[in-house]
């Protein structure tokens, strides 16, 4: 990747340096080295422009578009998801295992109540 964004660059002005498309000169308007119309009048910046700038910006702000949706949607569901219940140790399972069953035994006859005939 480090090398693509050194080589693509490189490969759009190889025309303008070899003087195919346009050329480099000194810009009197704007006081420095520009790329300026060759012969033909023709020139890549607008290219350079589209190929250089807007479609990296393009990408750009569709993936950071794609991490904020990601990201909002994610907060809505934590904050829709029912919060799950405090881990329990295990001596409170323990001790909760031993009250259920404590409910289930029967009662010993001298705590039964006795139905009136």
């Amino acid at each position: 990747m480090v090398v693509g964004v050194w080589v693509l660059p490189l490969a759009l002005l190889a025309p303008t340096w070899a003087g195919r498309w346009g050329r480099f000169d000194l810009d009197a308007a704007v006081g420095s080295c520009s790329i300026m119309k060759d012969d033909q009048g023709r020139s890549p910046k607008e290219v350079l422009f589209v190929v250089a700038f807007l479609l990296p910006a393009a990408a750009i702000a569709l993936c950071y578009a794609r991490i904020f949706c990601i990201s909002r949607r994610a907060a809505a569901r934590a904050t829709r998801a029912p919060r799950r219940r405090r881990r329990q140790r295990p001596w409170r399972r323990r001790q909760e295992a031993a009250a259920a069953a404590a409910r289930q035994r029967p009662r010993p006859r001298s705590q039964r109540q006795h139905r009136a005939r």
